[in-house]
């Protein structure tokens, strides 16, 4: 076995035991097993790396001087880690089994309870020194990075504790670093978690009574977040978060109205509406007041084009959506004082651009054959420009008009021929060191191409360039090369990155050929690109559910759940997904394993539709299902 095999071997087996960590008990034999196999990849490792030094960032780790962030899993490995303040563990030769199992069980407790404990250094202080050890990541500075549902609960308990220890270090840096922190929260985090609002509120409320200055920027900082969830604020919520900011002043608010107008590309009307509700009726003329004191000088503004646009739309909205008055007032208070007239300026590039326009508007309407001829010479004629300028949009708008035109006149597809090849050769040069929806959407027009099979496949497999829309027309103009193409991947098979980018690139690419293409890249490589594998299949708008059913019976946990998380996103295969996981029966024990299994991948993606296979697995009879009851019966317990 080669070191790169080796290595990866660890990494797929530090995945697996984790996983059963998270799944069964300190002792079960499910666990101890995958801890056995694990340590035996340990020990192989560690015949070609000695020490292994494994490091953590919040989406990569680092490991024999190479940074791992593709496949995916590896990716969330990282995350996994980092997000238990882990900064590095060192493994070395002679490192027990029983300090692997001490570790990895530890690694799979929530955050909060880590916290709680003093960090994993205090939970694992009996480990081995001498050959394993542990480097500790501040939680603060790590925090501040985001992260998903474990993040939020994290800072709910940082924020409770700091207060109710009156930590003043550990709340200043909170307070510097709110703005970050608060990312990591949505509208419905606030309105839903009691116990985060009462932390943040209490929080609030320290720096109030200790840090005046702090207390202001902090109390913006949360209000201008709120704000960006316009939609999603309705009367219910607003009734529960307006506590928050009971200890905000009229000039508080002022500071906030004039940050939206001024610096927030995004407010509109609903924004000042939702700042005004969550203001209320009894303090907004106070506000106004202050508002229109704080009012920035008229020439100021008038220098702001943005907010110039913004007072003329929030003037001009209507109905429902119309500004309150109070605001209405101090608005067109303020528009009076400024005027929006605009001089000339000269401008070539935006003069070429009305150019090419004025002959596309030509092309849309000639109907004198002749006059069509000339007017895409022209068109030819200026085509280096709009190459140079990178002018996509104009080039959608040609592929509209010529496609529009060929089908209301046969005569105009031979007057169009010589363009659509131009722009064909220029999309088809660009698409190598481009990328985007825009450019995807483009190739779509391109129906023949100015280069053959081989040519795309020298590019994707000798020179490494892969991103979707050359690989959508590769797999679109050439449907007769599947097998080349399969061909290809097969002698990548062992080369993990090119794998991971052409997996990341086929998700983006709505064809019955990427899904066979993922397919096929499953059955050729291992365990860590399948995953990937099974979670681009979440991005396409089809599935195959056969297949899917196939990883469901056959894969271990990790591929499980991936396959079921495509499965449940429609009706009928979500249905069919859930009577298979409930046909599972264990007599005497015999398929505990893959029950446990299932039961740790259905919570995980909270499939409560399976709560009645659920409810009967809680009261299976005999001593060996004890653990399966338990768990059930725990799942159970967390959903009602």
């Amino acid at each position: 076995m080669s070191k790169e095999e080796a290595l990866i071997e660890f990494l797929n087996g530090l995945r697996i035991a984790l996983n059963n960590a998270s799944a069964y008990r300190r002792n079960h034999p499910y666990f101890v097993k995958s801890i056995q196999d694990f340590k035996a990849k340990v020990d192989n490792l560690l015949t070609f790396i000695s020490p292994i030094k494994i490091s953590f960032t919040p989406d990569s780790l680092l490991i024999d001087g190479r940074s791992w962030q593709r496949p995916a899993f590896l990716s969330e490995l990282a995350g996994m880690f980092h997000m238990r303040k882990i900064k590095s563990i060192e493994l070395h030769e002679g490192l027990k089994a029983e300090d692997l199992a001490d570790f990895l069980s530890a690694i799979a407790l929530p955050p909060r309870e880590i916290i709680k404990a003093g960090g994993l250094v205090r939970i694992l202080k009996d480990l081995d020194k001498e050959h394993f050890s542990v480097e500790e990541l501040d939680y603060s500075g790590l925090l501040r990075e985001g992260g998903g549902k474990e993040v939020k609960d994290v800072w709910t308990a940082l924020f409770k504790d700091a207060v109710k220890e009156e930590d003043e270090r550990k709340i200043i840096e909170f307070a510097d670093n709110l703005e970050n922190i608060i990312k990591n929260f949505q509208v419905r985090d606030f309105c839903e978690n009691e116990e985060l609002r009462e932390s943040l509120y209490n929080f609030l409320s320290f720096l109030k009574a200790n840090r005046k200055e702090k207390f202001c920027q902090c109390s913006r900082a949360v209000f201008n977040h709120l704000l960006k969830y316009k939609e999603a604020l309705y009367d219910e919520r607003l009734d529960k978060i307006k506590s928050l900011f009971v200890n905000l002043n009229d000039n508080d608010y002022a500071c906030i109205f004039w940050g939206g107008l001024l610096e927030d590309e995004s407010f509109d009307s609903l924004n000042l509406n939702l700042f005004s509700n969550l203001v209320g009726e009894e303090r907004k003329k106070g506000i106004a007041e202050s508002i229109a004191k704080r009012a920035p000088t008229a020439d100021f503004i008038k220098e702001n084009s943005n907010a110039v646009k913004k007072i003329q739309d929030l003037l001009s909205v209507t109905g429902d959506q119309a500004v309150s008055d109070v605001y209405r007032n101090i608005l067109s208070s303020i528009s009076r004082d400024i005027s929006f007239e605009k001089g000339f300026s000269y401008d070539r590039n935006q003069l070429n651009v009305n150019y090419r326009y004025i002959l596309l508007n030509m092309l849309a309407q000639e109907q004198h054959r002749k006059r069509l001829g000339l007017i895409t010479e022209r068109i030819a004629d200026a085509w280096d420009g709009i190459a140079r300028d990178r002018d996509f949009e104009f080039i959608k708008d040609l592929s509209e008009t010529l496609s529009r035109r060929k089908n209301e006149d046969s005569y105009f597809a031979t007057v169009s021929e010589g363009l659509e090849k131009q722009e064909a050769n220029f999309l088809e040069g660009v698409i190598w060191e481009e990328a985007g929806t825009e450019l995807l959407k483009l190739t779509e027009a391109i129906t023949k191409s100015a280069h053959g099979a081989d040519f795309y496949l020298h590019k994707i497999f000798t020179e490494g360039k892969i991103n979707p829309c050359a690989l959508k027309l590769f797999l679109r103009l050439f449907p007769g090369e599947s097998a080349a193409f399969y061909g290809q991947l097969e002698k990548k098979a062992s080369d993990m990155e090119f794998l991971g980018k052409i997996v990341g690139a086929l998700k983006d690419i709505d064809l019955p050929a990427a899904l066979e293409a993922l397919k096929k890249i499953y059955s050729v490589s291992n365990e860590v690109i399948k995953i990937e594998v099974l979670q681009a299949m979440r991005e396409l708008a089809r599935l195959d559910e056969g297949f899917l059913q196939s990883v469901l019976k056959k894969g271990d946990v990790s591929l499980k759940k991936e396959a079921l998380a495509v499965l449940i996103r429609e009706p009928a295969s979500r249905r069919r997904a859930v009577e298979f996981l409930g046909s599972v029966k264990s007599l005497w024990g015999v398929k505990n394993k893959a029950i446990i299994e299932n039961l740790l991948v259905i919570e995980e993606l909270d499939l409560k539709d399976a709560s009645s296979y659920l409810t009967e697995l809680s009261n299976l009879p005999f001593f060996w299902n004890s653990g399966i009851r338990s768990r059930a019966r725990d799942i159970l317990r967390k959903w009602h």
